[in-house]
């Protein structure tokens, strides 16, 4: 079950087999899920960096975080009252 997500634009993706750094305004998506493991979506590729080892995430003075949404528990009832149904 997923236990938060959060985007962050204008980061700075660090090749560590290159030694070389990108810009990426459009950012990344962080999955969590409640086993503790992480899924990063890169926005600017479409590709998922979860599995690579050599990319690092870093912060510029200019990145934005935004929780989309944190411990939300999605029951039946409450997907009944979502949907109108």
């Amino acid at each position: 079950m997923i236990k938060k997500i959060t985007m962050k634009s204008n980061v700075i993706m660090v090749n560590k087999h290159h030694n070389e750094e990108y810009k990426n305004k459009r950012g990344i998506i962080i999955i969590e899920d409640t086993d503790n493991k992480k899924y990063i979506l890169d926005l600017e590729s479409s590709t998922d960096i979860s599995s690579s080892d050599y990319i690092e995430i870093l912060d510029t003075k200019n990145t934005k975080e935004k929780v989309v949404f944190e411990n939300i528990m999605f029951n039946n009832e409450l997907l009944k009252m979502l949907s109108g149904k």
